[in-house]
């Protein structure tokens, strides 16, 4: 995919995405581009993995030039830029998450923020914050017979437990 296939394939991830949600984020475009699973999305939101840009399956160049699409595309949009915190979802003390290899501030700022439509009120932006933020909730299951999860292959024993994070 050339630059310009590139900067095209964002714009109309971008736009679907605003459509759908009101709010458009990296990982939204990462995940649309095919270069980022989903799995290893999850991997990353548990601190699996160290730092995001080591899931996505695209060069750093690649990276770079879409990110720069991303904004430029939602500067264009007059979108309001709101930096949203990543927090590991883990037991014990919330640390957060790291975006790039390198840490640096601007880069992680960058990734960081989310564009919110314009046309949402100011309590409907502040709702939609609160729910981003928001700590995953905890559910517990109790197997009523011998079944495999889906996602993850395991193996669920009749009166067994599991725990799942719901977010």
């Amino acid at each position: 995919m050339n630059r310009q296939q590139l900067e095209k394939r964002v714009t109309e991830i971008a736009n679907k995405t605003l459509r759908e949600k009101q709010y458009v984020s990296c990982i939204d475009i990462l995940s649309g581009l095919g270069w980022l699973q989903s799995s290893h999305l999850a991997d990353w939101r548990k601190g699996k993995i160290a730092y995001l840009e080591r899931a996505i399956q695209a060069s750093l160049g690649k990276i770079s030039y879409a990110m720069k699409c991303f904004r430029q595309w939602a500067n264009r949009r007059g979108l309001k830029p709101s930096e949203t915190s990543y927090k590991a979802k883990t037991r014990g003390p919330k640390r957060e998450l790291q975006f790039s290899k390198s840490g640096d501030a601007k880069i992680e700022q960058a990734y960081r923020t989310h564009y919110v439509s314009s046309d949402l009120s100011v309590k409907k932006q502040q709702k939609l914050q609160e729910k981003l933020d928001k700590p995953p909730e905890h559910v517990v299951f109790c197997a009523l017979k011998e079944s495999k999860y889906k996602q993850c292959q395991k193996m669920l024993h009749k009166g067994g437990f599991s725990l799942y994070r719901i977010k």
